[in-house]
């Protein structure tokens, strides 16, 4: 993770991991089949970490939709300050391989849970539509500022703005009509 958010995906190089930690480089292809799935297996991590940091605290808001817009704030936040590592992590998780795709998926139910009890919303099919709705709107908006396409508090106000169109009672549909 240290080199990536260093210098972006091109600076993970296996020799230098092998090096840093002192073990062979087949040590490490025991263990990670690619670059790809050592950052994968990264973001495992970093995902897990993060939820732990932002779970610590309850999320301020009266609505579903502030809430969601306070935790993934703190999400923004925190990827903000590591641009090249967020980079590297999107640019490793776009890769086809099984085991790749696998820890992302991973990563995604972390994110997803993390999303979910921001919500509190009673009914879970409900729930996990409005989910799956903001992690694509997220996902796409950080596609686009690892790009240059956008800032972060560009991010961060399209979430909000998602937020509410899918929560808030004088936009979102009821769940009986999903």
């Amino acid at each position: 993770m240290a080199l990536a958010a260093e210098g972006g995906y091109d600076a993970v190089v296996m020799r230098d991991l092998a090096d840093q930690a002192n073990v062979a480089v087949g040590t490490l292809y025991n263990y990670f089949t690619s670059k790809d799935h050592l950052l994968a297996a990264a973001y495992v991590e970093w995902t897990k970490e993060l939820e732990e940091r932002i779970t610590g605290r309850s999320p301020r808001g009266a609505t579903p939709a502030e809430r969601v817009s306070d935790v993934l704030g703190k999400v923004c936040e925190a990827l903000g300050r590591q641009p090249r590592l967020v980079s590297a992590i999107l640019t490793a998780a776009s890769a086809k391989a099984p085991e790749v795709a696998a820890l992302d998926a991973e990563a995604g139910v972390t994110m997803t849970e993390l999303i979910e009890k921001a919500l509190a919303l009673p009914d879970a099919h409900h729930s996990s539509q409005v989910t799956a709705v903001i992690e694509h709107v997220l996902h796409s908006s950080l596609l686009s500022w690892i790009n240059g396409r956008m800032q972060m508090s560009q991010v961060v106000e399209i979430i909000d703005a998602t937020a509410h169109l899918v929560l808030d009672e004088r936009n979102a549909r009821s769940p009986e009509g999903v």
